[in-house]
């Protein structure tokens, strides 16, 4: 569906016409036909107004965004061709997804290297219903939340994204319902929702999407007076904040976790782990060391935390892995191979995806240490991977690994650069 098709769909359902629509934005009536008609495409701010207006969760958002990256992308098909979903990387070095005519594709060497599993979606949601056999409504879609969560590891982010959309739109008509622990129930949920797809779009490499969805996130965990999810989301915004170069806002999000997390709880082990990476972000390895330092600490008084869904995945693995990453953006490459090797090791056989990424980094970690080799062969194993779930942290973390070994005379590296090169477009 396209931003013009699921605008009409959404005035439709919320029987509203063109004249209200401009008058509750506030925009030119001709403005709206013209959206509505496909003939104009929405700027970032009128698209994210009239998500607001129309309660749509995002998805007008997302789609202004993904039609914009298709335009910044000189590939051009027949509207009705059969498409194939592939990475591009752009002129600033970020790795993000178009659809592209197959018949196109199919002219590059190694295209088959990028076919996508595409698994089946959860129903369309609605309402969310009543109780039905004991379980509550907020129940019911917190397990859809962890079923989506698990399908993302294994199919990628960019299949889970709309399915979720769709359960946390029924999290969000039914808060509004319901009353008292009912609704504070949904609300939570919602929250969670908001969170994990905030999490998929930062995969897919939408950033601007992620911290649109973050920001729902934050909002609504303070409308829910939720203090331990606000402090998540703070931790997760910190997180975000350094896939987008931002050492300085990384840095000042996961401060903010810390002040907001609950003692003796993963989110507050957590909020440390990522202060500490946004200082080796910044080049400062004595306060990464203490802060890592502070979250093995943090995580050790948590033995006992027993929250629902906020930072389950911060173990002390966890923590490695991260420190891990931190190492080799300190230059410490040896190092953070070893990290990244010990972290696979340790990997249960569904977090696929999550492979993928540390297989990514110990490649550039090999690299760096002056393994071209061994570097290159991982690195064939994760754009495998990056094939499979279509995760635009792999492929970025694939970029750099090229770029490291652009430089490099072996043969591997040449057949990795090579592989790598027919699976990611480039613009014109």
């Amino acid at each position: 569906m396209n931003f013009s098709e699921a605008l009409r769909a959404l005035m439709t359902e919320r029987a509203i016409s063109g004249n209200a629509l401009a008058r509750r934005v506030p925009c030119d009536k001709a403005l709206i036909s013209r959206l509505a008609g496909g003939t104009q495409q929405p700027s970032a701010n009128m698209a994210r107004r009239l998500d607001d207006v129309l309660g749509a969760a995002g998805e007008l958002v997302a789609l202004a965004k993904l039609c914009r990256q298709r335009r910044a992308v000189a590939v051009q098909g027949p509207p009705d061709a059969e498409t194939v979903t592939v990475p591009c990387r752009t002129p600033d070095g970020r790795i993000i997804f178009v659809d592209v005519p197959r018949r196109l594709f199919l002219k590059g060497a190694g295209a088959a290297a990028v076919a996508a599993a595409v698994p089946g979606a959860l129903p369309a949601a609605g309402s969310p219903g009543p109780e039905l056999n004991g379980h509550t409504a907020a129940a019911r879609l917190a397990l859809a939340r962890r079923v989506l969560r698990d399908s993302d590891n294994l199919f990628g982010s960019r299949q889970v994204i709309p399915p979720a959309k769709q359960q946390a739109q029924a999290a969000r008509r039914g808060a509004l319902a319901a009353r008292g622990a009912a609704r504070q129930e949904l609300m939570q949920v919602q929250v969670q929702f908001a969170d994990l797809i905030g999490w998929l779009y930062q995969d897919s490499g939408d950033h601007d999407a992620a911290g649109y969805w973050l920001d729902r996130a934050l909002e609504w965990s303070h409308l829910a007076g939720d203090t331990g999810s606000a402090a998540f989301i703070m931790a997760r915004k910190s997180q975000l904040a350094a896939d987008m170069h931002d050492p300085a806002g990384a840095v000042a999000a996961a401060e903010a976790a810390l002040r907001l997390a609950i003692p003796r709880t993963r989110v507050a082990a957590a909020g440390a782990a990522y202060a500490a990476h946004r200082h080796a972000l910044a080049g400062d390895r004595m306060m990464c060391e203490r802060h890592y330092d502070e979250a093995r600490n943090l995580l050790d008084r948590a033995a006992g935390d027993d929250s629902a869904w906020q930072a389950t995945f911060c173990d002390h693995a966890y923590i490695g892995v991260q420190r891990a990453h931190s190492l080799s953006i300190l230059g410490d490459y040896a190092a953070a191979a070893a990290g990244f090797r010990d972290a696979i090791g340790r990997l249960q056989p569904g977090y696929h995806r999550d492979h993928g990424v540390y297989l990514a980094r110990e490649a550039a970690a090999c690299a760096g240490a002056g393994e071209p080799e061994h570097a290159a062969n991982l690195g064939m194993q994760a754009l495998g991977i990056g094939a499979d779930t279509l995760s635009a942290r792999i492929f970025t973390e694939l970029a750099s690994l090229d770029d490291m070994l652009s430089t490099r005379r072996a043969l591997a590296a040449d057949d990795f650069r090579a592989a790598f090169a027919s699976a990611v477009l480039r613009p014109a």
